[in-house]
C-alpha cells in the first residue's frame, strides 16, 4: 500500500509542476498588456494590445525616460492572433507563415510560449490598469 501511495505522490506531482495557468482563449487576452523593459536601468515604457479580432499593436511611449522624446505614443501593427483553441494560437504576420503559440492566463500574467527561426522561447507580460484610450496621443497626430 505504501508503494501505491508513492507511486500516486510521483504522478501527482510530476503533473502539476510548472503549470503557467490555464489555456487561455482570445476573450481571456482582449485588452492591454504591458510589455515594459528595463534597459541600463532606464524604463523603456511599451504596450502591447489584443483586440477582439485578434489584431495586434505596439505602442511605444516616447516620453519615457528611454526614448526621452514627445509626450505621445507610436503605434506599430505587429500581427494578427487566431484562436485555435485550448490556449493554442495562430500568430499571422503580414507576408510570412503563421507561428503557433500557446497562451495561458493565471490571474493578471498572460505566458507565452512558441517557436521560430531562432528556436523555442517563452515569455510573460502583465495585463495593463491603461485602456486602449489611454494610450494617446499618438506621435503621428501631433506632425
Amino acid at each position: 500500500m505504501k508503494f501505491l501511495a508513492l507511486i500516486m505522490t510521483i504522478f501527482l506531482v510530476g503533473c502539476g509542476s510548472g503549470s503557467e495557468g490555464t489555456p487561455a482563449s482570445l476573450n481571456d487576452i482582449v485588452g492591454v498588456w504591458d510589455d515594459s523593459e528595463y534597459e541600463d536601468q532606464v524604463l523603456d515604457e511599451w504596450y502591447y494590445v489584443i483586440q477582439e479580432d485578434g489584431q495586434t499593436f505596439y505602442y511605444d511611449y516616447k516620453g519615457d525616460s528611454y526614448n526621452m522624446g514627445s509626450n505621445c505614443y507610436e503605434r506599430s501593427q505587429s500581427s494578427r492572433l487566431v484562436d485555435l483553441g485550448n490556449g493554442e494560437f495562430n500568430e499571422v504576420y503580414s507576408g510570412d507563415d503563421p507561428s503557433t503559440l500557446n497562451i495561458s492566463i493565471s490571474g493578471n500574467r498572460m505566458t507565452v510560449n512558441g517557436t521560430d527561426i531562432d528556436g523555442r522561447y517563452r515569455y510573460s507580460r502583465e495585463r495593463s490598469s491603461k485602456l486602449i484610450s489611454d494610450l494617446t496621443p499618438l506621435c503621428s497626430e501631433l506632425r
